[in-house]
């Protein structure tokens, strides 16, 4: 299982445009970060991103609204929790939501 950080504050290291509420890391090192931010750089981000070493990606086509916090579950998987009440992908989603790197969806 990987290791969770919580952070705040720490915006400007990370190159984000806003405010990180959750950073966590997988059993490969991967790192995955959850918050308000929309953007590194020129690059958007909605709520949630993965981090490949020298750039952010975005997860999916993001979150819709505060994302508290990112976990795994003992299989790896990754989760997101927070404020998030609409759709995420095509599928309707109430504050949790778990992501597919097969799909690159939430779901």
């Amino acid at each position: 299982m990987g290791k969770i950080y919580t952070a705040r504050g720490i915006v400007d290291r990370l190159r984000l445009n806003d405010y990180v509420w959750s950073i966590a890391i997988d059993s490969s090192n991967q790192v995955y970060a959850g918050g308000v931010f929309t953007a590194s750089g020129a690059t958007s981000l909605a709520k949630t991103a993965k981090w490949s070493g020298t750039s952010w990606s975005q997860l999916d086509s993001g979150i819709d609204s505060t994302v508290y916090a990112i976990a795994f579950d003992p299989s790896g998987n990754v989760f997101a929790a927070g404020d998030f009440t609409l759709t995420v992908s095509s599928l309707g989603r109430q504050f949790i939501a778990k992501w597919s790197p097969s799909f690159n969806l939430w779901f």
